[in-house]
């Protein structure tokens, strides 16, 4: 009985297999070419200086070599894209991402961003992340080309890498490797929904001493610990030396204060905050620290009841008027990311100008993952990762990528989707 449900078993995995469609492969990474490339008659949205209407943008072996107004450009031997009419942006930049970590939520053995305990820096995406995802090209259609690939969970959630969306393995895609540790400091409570009374009340967390003492002396001990052989210890020393960034994760001001204070004092030379509208409350350390912060996302709800319904979407405004530095993430679920861009848009509407909330998910986002040398902005030297969108791209309504690079790479941007969409248009044409 055994072997014959053994059977079965093995015949129903081999017809799945054998039954997949074709366009379910993801595309191939596309091959450096060399070729001189000049895009034409497009408004160039720099970033760091401004848009130029009428541009011409050239690039060669993978970086830029010219950013010009049109006009006494001499672009002879170029091969040339008239993109009149069209706008080219740098390509969006996705901090704090599971892509690639993980392909179904619902699958367990998909998932692949946790890891088992409570303190583990150690713990590196970079090798679990997978360059065959489905989920890659969604992200590119929608002008992400880059993501940070992150863990999640525990005290010390782990060491993540940046990686650019167009390789055949780890090695390749790897931008920044072990940019930074992810830390979640604890609350001391948290609102949670009481059946009894068909409420959300207010809870105090009963691990919460336990929890600030196990991350106070963590850091403590690889402060003094540099060179120790111990891997968590030795895992920590990089956000010490200035290497590498200490993510934090905290949404209550007191939290936040609680923790940079803490952090600081414990010799922490860069910081990067990953929070809400907490940060509104806590902007004196920010400001004094210099500490940037990353933005969850703002297609949410207000955190308290007596909040503005539009307080989160004011809040990349709010912040940048107290003079800090501000990213903008999407992980509220893995499968909206690919909306980042029109989390972005939305904050033009309360306040932002659409250079600024650009710049969110462009350049902001490059300088606090200390990537800027390279991305983030149309600027000569830099690599040439970014994309032609028919309209604007910050506007769901606007945004349709016709070509894209990576490096100068020219990537496929027809994949499962799009495939859908053009076998059931005919359905229902």
């Amino acid at each position: 009985m055994k072997t014959t449900i053994q059977a079965l078993i093995t015949i129903l995995i081999c017809n799945v297999l054998l039954l997949t469609p074709i366009w379910a492969v993801t595309p191939e990474p596309a091959p450096l070419t060399g070729n001189k490339v000049a895009i034409t008659g497009a408004t160039l949205h720099t970033v760091s200086n401004g848009m130029i209407e009428n541009g011409i943008l050239t690039f060669e072996n993978g970086k830029i070599t010219g950013v010009y107004q049109a006009g006494g450009v001499d672009i002879s031997g170029y091969q040339t894209i008239n993109a009149e009419g069209q706008h080219v942006y740098p390509g969006f930049i996705m901090p704090d991402s599971q892509l690639g970590l993980v392909e179904v939520d619902a699958l367990r053995h998909t998932r692949d961003f946790r890891e088992r305990g409570d303190l583990n820096p150690s713990v590196r995406t970079l090798t679990s992340f997978n360059t065959d995802s489905e989920l890659i090209p969604t992200m590119r259609f929608n002008g992400i080309l880059i993501a940070q690939i992150a863990p999640i969970g525990g005290l010390v959630s782990g060491t993540s890498s940046i990686v650019q969306l167009d390789a055949w393995n780890w090695e390749d895609a790897a931008l920044k490797i072990d940019d930074g540790v992810h830390i979640n400091w604890p609350a001391k409570s948290y609102y949670k929904y009481d059946d009894t009374s068909d409420s959300i009340v207010l809870e105090p967390n009963k691990s919460y001493a336990d929890d600030r003492s196990q991350l106070t002396t963590l850091f403590k001990d690889a402060a003094v610990n540099q060179d120790s052989s111990n891997l968590k210890l030795k895992a920590l020393a990089g956000v010490y030396d200035g290497s590498q960034t200490l993510y934090l994760y905290a949404n209550k001001p007191n939290t936040i204060i609680e923790a940079v204070t803490l952090l600081k004092q414990a010799g922490v030379k860069r910081l990067v905050l990953k929070t809400g509208a907490g940060a509104l409350l806590a902007t004196e350390i920010l400001q004094q620290h210099n500490i940037p912060v990353i933005i969850d996302t703002l297609h949410n709800l207000p955190g308290q009841d007596h909040h503005d319904i539009d307080q989160v979407f004011r809040l990349p405004q709010e912040l940048q008027a107290h003079g800090i530095r501000v990213g903008l993430s999407n992980n509220s679920w893995l499968m909206s990311t690919r909306n980042l861009a029109f989390n972005a848009g939305s904050a033009v509407a309360y306040g932002m100008s659409k250079e600024q909330a650009l710049r969110m998910i462009t350049l902001s986002n490059a300088e606090i993952l200390g990537i800027a040398d390279r991305v983030g902005s149309l600027e000569v030297g830099k690599d040439a990762t970014l994309f032609i969108s028919k309209g604007d791209a910050l506007d769901m309504r606007g945004q349709q990528l016709t070509t894209a690079w990576i490096e100068g790479r020219q990537i496929e941007l027809e994949a499962m989707q799009q495939e859908l969409f053009q076998r059931f248009s005919k359905k229902y044409r």
